[in-house]
């Protein structure tokens, strides 16, 4: 009432005020005091004043008054109400006095709720309460009750449930939460809300209503939240007399807390909703949240600590801000926020919240800035000798740099320091001497091997040289004897190119010759002192150095050569590094987190194909091919498998290369194979040097299959993997990490290991782009657990491509949001694994111009060929790439980056067709819904318009001119060659219609406006 008087009087105010603009009054609080004076026969004008003052405080008054006094929950057609406000016992008794009281099975627990006390619910509880006749066979009803997850992935479950004949709210372990109503079939509508505070929550279905949306109704802490539905709501509920419970569904038990229950034979309204939720609540805040303080105590961690806030119940949790956005909730006084950029400033504010959602104000901010990135350590380790007799010694000498501790294994073991040395005697057969040393900025593992030699069959030292070898006379089986005398010659080295003062860019080989009087081992090369690669065990000795990993400038170049017994020598030549930065690749995000950018900050538009097991089947001559290629074609991205499974285009589960290549020695994840390493360190050199970032999934979806070499694994070993993988491609420009790939994200222990594949990596100090791919029709963030990981949304889909990206783009501001909304995946070439038609050149030409004018920030396409199908490199240039070429370096001469999909202010206001809102499993070429997207100062706009059979050849569409800038130019563009275009003619009423066929009988068009 109060609200009303109050909003009576200001609209009146406004009326009055309007009328005042047009008197020779001072001001308008001057005509108001007019005003009353006249309307009520006051006497003066101060009396006037006098009045209008009075009567809007008052309204005030009232307003505060009412805001603090709950309201009283209106009882018509209440079926039920438990307030769990009983503190014993075991039945839940209805307050209502209908007499729908409840009955315990296992041991649900009396515990304080949000209204009074509440019930706390252990996986085995659960209250019965019996088939509730009023709820069955109805059109209308509301059931309402506050519910808490216990833990992250706990469930709480209300209602009742059989095979498809429900009506329950149920908070399920994946994130999600399910408002059930159906009828004989499987409805029910859904949201994502996964943590563990206290919320209120409604189900209002009015089965009178026409359309999903309208009879299935949800309500979250008193705000109506959309729901993703399947199914249709029916018209009326379940006849079933499946027994109402609370904590358990069909199998299935909560591990939360629920209080305040209502159920009504109708539906409530929101103002109802509000008026249960706000029913005896607590409407005290906490205090502000004293002492705050933020400090840098890692280059990509900051801490948060605070004095402890006071609550006149009871304080829930505090929520931690950062640069103005909820980072994340927590129930103590001190927060350590991970995963930062290093040397970056960040600002942090902290509220306090009650359980019945009550904040308190923001602390006062403070700011830390990480420290600067930590450099990777370096490790090495030489035995000199390295080949002994039986029984004989050897010196292990070793040292680091940026490493803090070290951890000895293979033939020894035990914590050793971080230089140092130390005498093996007694070495009885060949042993190999592991040294695995960890600093802030990775981890560096190096090995030295001593070779035990046989000795004479009669081990008798027959010339008395003190040692028993082949020159003994008495040797009765010399065949049997390698053992030579002691060598101390060391091998002769030199580089032989580049030249000494040479100027080199890009690639360089670098090459050296080496003899020994023995034999040589091998050569290693360094750029600076940091090791280039791993030895080159075979003449002719030689590596490729990424010269762009070091800057411009002289840099000395060493090659060591290494003999059999240990001993070394060096040569070095001088080059001076000249590399002009000519490439870009996807390096982070922008501002507005929109869109990526590239190394110098620049707006990049992903240009991607998903040649998926190149890795694995490929060779060196066929990635050099497929990449200059692609980078021909103005391809930027490639998404790649770094480990091969069978069911991800690759010969063998084991991750085995065509030619046999295993990527790990005996399985272990952290034992790598050198050789399949190296192959990709050139595949990776390949890809940068034609400018193709690569979207690497270290583990993909596929090789956590019970086969795959990722199955049962420890989350120990995948951190290491993650750290070595990390660690290895530090000095790679063009990687942004992915994980997944057709993977339903619903299984912990594989929820686990990304999680701690992500952990390795950070943990090397690698700060790359990350994200997850699903399984089809999804986006990154539909599973909870990935909403806090992926720093862009990965949208795969196989139908109408603008429902699933706009879904992914229009996700309100949160913690990551807004991000990328890339489309990544649908319909590849030359396959139909989805829909009622042909995948044609049409549909990929509908995925790609419906994603760009949907707000994704390019686009990956496919073919067929993303397992290199025989003679692919007969298809590389195929009648839709050169399509999607035109389509791309058309959007690439606009302000793309700039463009936001006319969602808040449609641009096209008639004849866009039927837009598809929900998941449905409907062929692209099945729906022909107009998109479109403009700059916001309104210079720019694209517009594509598919058109079906139905709607003929042309299809005209109206456009809102009031969006347009006068002068503007309106161009047809074919989508099947986008350099071919024609003017469009728009009418006086905004209308326009496009040209009508192409030449190959399709016709949709772009409409780009200027």
């Amino acid at each position: 009432m109060a609200e009303s008087a109050l909003m009576s009087i200001v609209a009146l105010w406004i009326l009055l005020a309007q009328q005042a603009s047009q008197t020779t009054f001072k001001d308008r609080w001057t005509y108001m005091a007019k005003s009353f004076q006249v309307t009520t026969g006051l006497s003066s004008l101060a009396e006037g004043a006098r009045y209008f003052g009075l009567l809007l405080c008052a309204a005030l008054a009232l307003l505060v008054v009412s805001n603090d006094v709950a309201a009283v929950p209106s009882t018509t057609d209440l079926v039920a109400h438990w307030s769990y406000d009983q503190s014993s016992g075991t039945v839940l008794n209805d307050d209502s006095g209908n007499g729908h009281n409840g009955t315990f099975s296992g041991t649900p627990t009396w515990t304080a709720g949000v209204v009074g006390n509440g019930l706390a619910l252990n996986e085995t509880d659960n209250v019965e309460l019996g088939d509730i006749a009023a709820i069955n066979g109805v059109n209308k009803l509301t059931l309402a009750t506050w519910l808490k997850r216990s833990v992250t992935g706990g469930m709480v479950l209300v209602g009742k449930q059989t095979t498809n004949h429900d009506v329950a709210i149920e908070a399920w372990e994946d994130g999600s939460l399910y408002f059930q109503l159906s009828n004989g079939s499987d409805t029910y509508g859904y949201l994502t809300l996964s943590d563990t505070a206290w919320h209120h929550v409604a189900l209002v279905y009015d089965g009178t209503l026409s359309g999903n949306a309208n009879r299935l109704k949800a309500y979250v802490d008193g705000v109506q939240r959309t729901l993703t539905f399947n199914g249709t709501v029916p018209a009326t509920t379940t006849v079933n007399t499946t027994p109402l419970n609370i904590g358990g569904i069909q199998g299935s038990y909560s591990n939360g807390q629920v209080d305040d229950t209502w159920l009504y034979a109708r539906a409530l309204s929101l103002a109802e909703v509000n008026e249960i939720r706000l029913s005896g609540s607590d409407s005290v805040s906490p205090s502000v949240p004293d002492g705050f303080g933020a400090s840098a105590v890692s280059h990509n961690q900051i801490n948060l600590s605070w004095t402890a806030s006071t609550d006149d119940v009871a304080v829930a949790g505090y929520r931690i801000f950062r640069d103005s956005v909820e980072r994340t909730t927590t129930s103590a006084t001190t927060f350590q926020d991970a995963g930062l950029t290093p040397n970056t400033t960040y600002t942090y504010t902290v509220r306090a919240y009650d359980v019945a959602g009550n904040q308190s104000a923001h602390s006062v901010s403070s700011s830390a800035t990480t420290f600067l990135s930590p450099a990777a350590p370096t490790a090495a380790i030489t035995a000199i000798p390295s080949v002994v007799a039986g029984g004989g010694s050897s010196t292990l000498t070793w040292s680091t740099v940026n490493a803090t501790n070290c951890n000895a294994s293979g033939s020894w073991s035990g914590g050793k320091a971080t230089s140092g040395s130390e005498v093996k005697s007694g070495i009885a057969a060949n042993s190999t001497y592991t040294l695995t040393c960890v600093g802030p900025g990775g981890q560096a593992v190096a090995s030295a091997t001593v070779t035990v030699l046989p000795q004479c069959s009669d081990g008798v030292d027959n010339d008395g040289d003190s040692r028993v070898d082949a020159d003994d006379p008495g040797c009765s089986s010399p065949t049997d004897n390698s053992e030579a005398d002691p060598d101390t010659v060391a091998p002769n080295v030199s580089i032989s190119s580049p030249a000494q003062g040479a100027t080199v860019s890009g690639s360089v080989v670098v090459s050296a010759n080496a003899s020994d009087n023995v034999g040589v081992v091998g050569v290693r090369f360094y750029a600076n002192g940091a090791l280039i690669a791993s030895e080159d065990a075979s003449a002719p000795y030689s590596v490729t150095w990424n010269s762009t990993s070091a800057e411009n400038g002289i840099v000395q170049l060493t090659a060591v050569a290494r003999d059999v017994a240990g001993n070394t020598n060096t040569a070095a030549v001088n080059v001076t590094v000249d590399n002009v930065q000519t490439r870009r690749y996807v390096t982070g995000l922008s501002s507005n987190s929109r869109y990526f950018v590239d190394q110098v900050g620049d707006p990049i538009l992903i240009k991607a194909d998903s040649p998926w097991s190149m890795f694995c089947n490929l060779s060196a001559a066929d990635v050099e091919l497929w990449a200059a290629n692609r980078e021909s074609l103005g391809f930027n991205t490639a998404i790649v498998a770094l480990i091969g499974h069978t069911t991800n285009g690759c010969p063998a589960a084991s991750g085995a290369t065509y030619d046999g290549v295993l990527p790990f020695n005996g399985g272990d994840v952290t034992s790598w194979n050198e050789a399949y390493w190296t192959r990709i360190d050139s595949y990776m050199t390949i890809l940068m040097n034609h400018g193709i970032t690569v979207i690497l999934y270290p583990m993909d979806g596929w090789n956590t299959l019970p086969d795959g070499v990722f199955a049962g694994k420890s989350n120990a070993s995948i951190y290491t993997y993650g750290q070595m993988v990390a660690t290895r491609y530090a000095g790679y420009p063009n990687i942004i990490w992915n994980a997944g790939g057709d993977y339903n994200g619903w299984d912990n222990i594989i929820n686990g290991q990304f999680q701690n594949l992500l952990n390795g990596i950070r943990a090397a100090g690698d700060t790359r782009l990350f994200s997850t791919q699903l399984g089809n029709e999804t986006v990154t963030t539909d599973i909870a657990f990935y909403e806090r990981l992926a720093q862009w949304n990965f949208v795969y889909t196989y139908t109408t491509t603008y429902q699933k990206v706009l879904r992914a783009y229009n996700r309100a501001p949160g913690v990551r949001d807004p991000r990328p909304a890339l489309f990544g995946e649908g319909n590849y070439e030359r396959e139909d694994w989805y829909g009622s038609l042909p995948t044609t050149d049409e549909t990929l030409r509908r995925q790609q111009l419906w994603a760009l004018t949907s707000g994704s920030p390019g686009e990956i396409l496919g073919t067929e060929d993303w397992q290199f199908l025989d003679a692919w490199q007969t298809r590389l240039g195929t009648t839709w790439i050169l399509q999607a070429t035109k389509n791309r370096n058309l959007f690439s001469t606009l302000n793309w980056h700039l463009l936001v999909p006319d969602e808040a202010t449609p641009l096209v206001i008639a004849g866009r067709g039927t837009k598809i809102t929900t998941d449905q499993s409907l062929d692209v070429r099945a729906n022909d819904y107009v998109t479109a997207a403009q700059t916001p100062d309104k210079s720019q706009a694209v517009i594509y318009v598919p058109t079906n059979t139905g709607n003929t050849n042309a299809r005209t569409i109206t456009l809102d001119l009031t969006l347009l800038l006068p002068g503007y130019t309106a161009t047809w563009v074919d989508p099947t060659d986008a350099t071919v275009s024609q003017p469009a003619i728009i009418d006086g009423s905004g209308r326009v219609t496009t040209p009508g066929l192409h030449a190959d009988g399709t016709r949709d068009w772009l409409l780009v406006i200027r």
